[in-house]
């Protein structure tokens, strides 16, 4: 994993070198990574798995053209197009980087493009209590955008019942993290006021499967 955690923390420095990186908001569990460095006291992040993603909060910026294939290429990562989606992504031994992109209105068949990056993008549901919650924490020199720990558990559970086989792993990080938000004071307030703010539809999906998996996030959640 040593070897992972260098070369995703060469990426993010790149992506800061770029001017790019303030534009993303890490919304993977490689943002827990981020939370054990430089926010959350006795957390340790669970990493299992390769995948760093990142979210262009905005497809209108950078607003500068940059050569993001160029720079993840010099740095050993592969170039690919999935033949089926369309969606850029690169590849490495250790590691896989996607750029998503928030899905709008009715979506779309087609995947969105980053005029300014030069790729082609997945759009995701359900991103914007990420975006609407996030803080800055540090990573060496580099700010890097995360979701809240709270908004980032409330995502999880939301998007929880179409993980199929990531739904094991997306549960053991919802139950380490909430272990350690019932003993952060910010984030325990945060995760109920999130959670009292969602639509009915939301809370319905969250309880359903905080019911199913034996979590309750506060007394009086249901």
């Amino acid at each position: 994993m040593s070897n992972e955690k260098e070369l995703f923390n060469n990426i993010i420095s790149i992506l800061e070198n770029l001017g790019v990186l303030k534009h993303l908001l890490l919304i993977g569990s490689w943002a827990e990574y981020v939370y054990q460095i430089s926010y959350l006291d006795n957390f340790r992040a669970n990493l299992r798995t390769r995948d760093v993603d990142l979210l262009i909060m905005n497809l209108g910026y950078p607003q500068e053209k940059v050569d993001i294939k160029k720079v993840l290429e010099e740095q050993g990562l592969i170039y690919e197009v999935d033949r089926v989606t369309g969606v850029t992504k690169f590849f490495h031994e250790t590691l896989e980087v996607e750029f998503l992109a928030r899905e709008l209105g009715a979506g779309q068949t087609e995947p969105y493009v980053s005029h300014s990056l030069g790729i082609k993008i997945e759009g995701l549901r359900n991103v914007d209590m990420l975006i609407d919650s996030q803080i800055q924490l540090l990573l060496g020199r580099c700010l890097v955008n995360v979701p809240t720990p709270h908004a980032y558990v409330l995502h999880k559970l939301l998007i929880w019942p179409k993980r199929g086989v990531k739904q094991d792993k997306d549960m053991r990080a919802i139950e380490n993290l909430l272990d350690t938000i019932e003993q952060h004071e910010i984030e325990k307030r945060g995760l109920k006021k999130m959670y009292l703010s969602l639509t009915p539809k939301q809370t319905k999906a969250i309880d359903e499967v905080c019911k199913e998996n034996l979590i309750k996030l506060f007394e009086d959640q249901f």
